[in-house]
């Protein structure tokens, strides 16, 4: 793992870093090529993480192949998505498995999770994030929340309110410890897979693992 350029940096985290990091890069949707080959461009530079495991469309395989080719990025893998956000992501992390396909890439410490919908990305947060997963086993990015959140009844009326204050907007990236969340995959529900979308959650219920949450800056919002 390379660690000369953070250690000038940012040399407050350097003994805290772990010994191998994977970013599972989520790019569902291949019309904000132009937003999300910005986010992989920075991501393929991080110098302290090791492999890059992309997340595509069936569709656009070829698509993301050729530019691994034009760029000669040799620390990236490419893996084709699922059906949902959950089966997308369990077959990110099987490429570190023997269920996966292909070759199987070294089994990472820590593994980042993030969406390419979320382009702008700050290494400090990534930081930040890595750190806190390595020690707790999970984090994740979060915000304020800017409504009321509001719950209705079946007929459509309201039925009550949350307390704004006490919640928070669950953000990317999202950090864990490889084996946790390779763990609460595999103990995944069909429910899970089928309707589920955050992963923090599935650390917590399925392997008990309560996350430490990071509050990251304002420009995680989504490309849409």
């Amino acid at each position: 793992m390379k660690l000369s350029n953070l250690i000038h940096t940012k040399p407050k985290f350097n003994n805290h870093l772990p010994h191998s990091v994977c970013y599972v890069f989520m790019c569902y949707v291949m019309c904000i090529l132009k937003f999300s080959m910005n986010l992989y461009i920075f991501i393929c530079r991080v110098p302290w993480i090791d492999t890059i495991v992309v997340v595509v469309a069936k569709e656009s395989h070829s698509m993301m192949a050729d530019i691994l080719r034009k760029y000669n990025h040799t620390k990236v893998k490419i893996v084709e998505g699922g059906s949902t956000r959950h089966r997308s992501i369990l077959n990110g992390l099987l490429a570190f498995s023997e269920q996966g396909i292909g070759s199987k890439l070294q089994r990472p410490k820590v593994v980042i999770i993030h969406d390419a919908v979320r382009p702008f990305l700050e290494e400090d947060l990534l930081l930040k994030i890595t750190v806190a997963a390595k020690e707790h086993g999970a984090s994740g990015a979060v915000r304020p929340l800017v409504s009321t959140i509001v719950a209705a009844t079946t007929e459509g009326y309201l039925d009550h309110t949350l307390e704004r204050a006490r919640y928070r907007a669950s953000e990317m990236p999202q950090g864990f410890i490889y084996d946790v969340i390779y763990q609460a995959y595999q103990k995944c529900s069909e429910a899970d897979f089928e309707f589920g979308t955050e992963c923090l959650d599935l650390a917590l219920r399925h392997c008990g693992v309560r996350a430490r949450l990071i509050e990251g800056p304002p420009t995680l919002w989504k490309v849409r």
